[in-house]
């Protein structure tokens, strides 16, 4: 975006632009009467949203989930990646984070790196959040093909309500769950001004416009467009490849690159065989597993990569070979055929023709063969305790 648009990159609830039934708008009362119905109201809110926060409440996941630390190489050159101030925050980093879904799935935002994302806080007892989540919708609709990615975070509540919302509106994104609101504090959302909250990050993941309460569907609109203009090209609705950050609960074992006995760096790449797959390193612990990157110029190494993959198989090891699209290996063994991915490559140190990374069931790198030789010895010496 352009410095020409900062009349609408900040917007506040308080802002005539917005709906005047905005019940974030400030106001003033005067008499018993109008302060007994204020309390009356309050209550009616209050209460139902205190028994709804105490019943089918909590992650079913284990791990720290909330905010996260975006690893170094993960990181755009001199932006700092810590919690946003309450005010002030276009062009910062939105900070990273990692939240169970209303489905129980994974999300950490850092995965979506590469993709403009609308970022919406929101709560099933917020008038303006019902109003506003038709037009994000129509966005998610509208842009997906072209990489949106459009994100719900949920403000304090239980799944039973949050659900009922999803289920009424057929919201068609993601919907993280910030059980304990540390999150929601972390973007600086809090105070005397309820939700809802959108930000709109750019394929980098800085903030390039905020909405504080429910804005007009013209802006949703006008900013998205604008944010899908910065983009030279479409990146598709997909999960992009490349480099990601890991699981929280292993994030602190992890280094800036691959070593022996750190944590493996998480990537992610997609199948050569089927182009929509996406094939994820972390979702491969609970077995040991050999990378194999063969850069792009090796192309006569498919009677090493062959022997490599057979030496893993015999040693009780799967194989996932990394190179630019070819014809399966003449090999029986099983091994992920995955296609080469530049950055993936850097971050684990990948610059013969041919590199291997050994990773045991814990996703700790056991060894960095130099070569065949080397490999073998690795592959005997971990045979037979297995």
């Amino acid at each position: 975006m352009s410095s020409d648009d900062s009349d609408h990159a900040e917007t506040d609830a308080t802002d005539a632009a917005f709906p005047h039934e905005n019940p974030n708008r400030p106001r003033e009362y005067h008499g018993a009467r109008t302060l007994i119905v204020a309390v009356l109201v309050l209550a009616a809110v209050a209460i139902p949203l205190w028994l709804t926060l105490g019943r089918d409440g909590g992650s079913s996941r284990t791990g720290d989930l909330g905010p996260a630390p975006r690893p170094a190489w993960l990181l755009p050159t001199g932006l700092p990646a810590d919690a946003l101030p309450p005010d002030d925050a276009v062009g910062r980093l939105a900070p990273d984070f990692e939240l169970e879904t209303l489905d129980g799935a994974r999300f950490r935002l850092s995965d979506w790196a590469g993709h403009p994302v609308v970022l919406n806080f929101w709560a099933s007892w917020c008038a303006p959040c019902r109003r506003e989540v038709p037009v994000l919708i129509r966005l998610q609709d509208r842009y997906r093909d072209d990489g949106l990615v459009v994100v719900g975070v949920n403000i304090e509540e239980a799944r039973s309500p949050a659900r009922g919302f999803a289920t009424e509106f057929g919201i068609n994104f993601a919907l993280p769950m910030d059980f304990d609101g540390s999150v929601t504090r972390a973007y600086g959302i809090g105070g005397q001004l309820g939700p809802p909250h959108t930000m709109f990050l750019d394929a980098d993941g800085v903030i390039r416009a905020i909405f504080r309460g429910q804005a007009p569907d013209a802006a949703f609109e006008e900013t998205t467009a604008e944010l899908m203009a910065t983009l030279a090209a479409p990146v598709g609705p997909g999960l992009l490849p490349g480099p990601k950050a890991l699981p929280v609960a292993l994030l602190a074992a992890a280094g800036d690159e691959a070593r022996v006995g750190a944590i493996a760096p998480d990537i992610v790449l997609v199948d050569a065989g089927d182009p929509a797959r996406r094939w994820r390193l972390s979702d491969q612990r609970g077995r040991a597993l050999l990378l194999i990157f063969a850069r792009p110029n090796c192309a006569q190494c498919d009677d090493e990569l062959r022997r490599a993959v057979e030496a893993a198989a015999a040693a009780g090891v799967a194989a996932a070979v990394i190179r630019t699209p070819a014809a399966p290996l003449a090999t029986a063994a099983p091994y992920a055929s995955l296609v080469w991915e530049r950055d993936s490559a850097a971050l684990f140190g990948a610059g013969a023709s041919v590199e291997y990374v050994l990773i045991d069931a814990a996703g700790v790198v056991e060894a960095l063969p130099a070569d065949e030789d080397v490999l073998a010895a690795a592959l005997a010496a971990r045979a037979g305790p297995g």
